[in-house]
């Protein structure tokens, strides 16, 4: 079920932007960022967190105070960061919502405010501990308040966006999720393929008494992509897949049906050429 919403979430996302962080992303300065949309071409929209007076492509300002970024980047970086030290392995668009109550984008960190209540942990003595026991490099967490209801984020990064691109600088900066949109469209086409077909594996029994084939080769082929282990299925949404696979891999090579064999089989594809 959790990748099927996921699946049904990022198809919600490209239809309707919206900011998660909406009235929490401020400045080195203090200063809150408002959300912003951009046009680029074919008609794809871009949006961003943005200071007041840094309106999307000024380079005027000489000091270095991060004053715009792209939400998007933003968005997965907390995502992976927040999985990370709260031992979670799934963590919906609407927790980060709940859970992540302030961030702050300073000149060399990027630090989040995380609610206690988004740790698995439910003692406050160890709440701490648990989180510090998996931090990435340069990595640190402290206690925001004095009743311990929040845990603040200290991470080496600067988020940035110039020219239309964006980047993370510093420890994190190699180590983003990195989707790869055709991959996500042909999941996303295999669910929907299947759905049609009355032969979704999220289907009632009563619904698949009448499933048909796909009809086409092609259509058969994708439609194997909705079968992987869910884990892998939420990782190729998430962009964490190997640097090398690619859908063309993934389609003319015939996926086992065994979860453990998928993996390895995932991570083969990934290492050819």
């Amino acid at each position: 079920m959790q990748t099927v919403n996921a699946v049904n979430e990022r198809k919600g996302q490209g239809k309707s932007p919206r900011s998660v962080f909406l009235g929490r992303v401020f400045d080195s300065e203090g200063r809150c960022l408002s959300p912003s949309l951009a046009d680029g071409r074919g008609g794809r929209r871009f949006r961003y967190y943005v200071a007041a007076d840094a309106p999307p492509g000024d380079r005027s300002r000489k000091d270095t105070a991060v004053r715009r970024v792209s939400a998007d980047l933003l968005e997965r970086w907390v995502l992976v960061a927040l999985r990370r030290i709260t031992g979670r392995a799934y963590i919906p668009i609407g927790a980060l919502e709940a859970w992540v109550l302030r961030l702050e984008l300073g000149e060399a960190q990027t630090q989040p405010v995380v609610s206690a209540d988004a740790f698995v942990s439910r003692h406050r003595d160890l709440l701490l501990a648990e989180a510090q026991a998996c931090p990435a490099r340069g990595e640190w967490m402290v206690w925001e308040v004095s009743d311990r209801m929040a845990v603040r984020v200290v991470a080496p990064v600067r988020m940035q966006s110039r020219g239309g691109r964006s980047w993370l600088f510093g420890a994190d900066a190699v180590a983003g999720p990195r989707p790869n949109r055709g991959l996500v469209a042909g999941l996303r086409r295999a669910h929907e393929e299947l759905r049609v077909s009355s032969a979704s594996p999220m289907a009632d029994v009563a619904t698949l008494r009448g499933a048909v084939s796909p009809p086409t080769p092609h259509a058969r082929q994708l439609c194997k992509l909705a079968l992987l282990a869910p884990d892998l299925q939420l990782m190729i949404l998430e962009g964490r897949q190997p640097a090398g696979l690619t859908l063309r891999k993934m389609l003319r090579s015939n996926p086992p049906l065994d979860w453990a064999e998928q993996r390895t089989w995932i991570r083969q594809l990934g290492s050819t050429g």
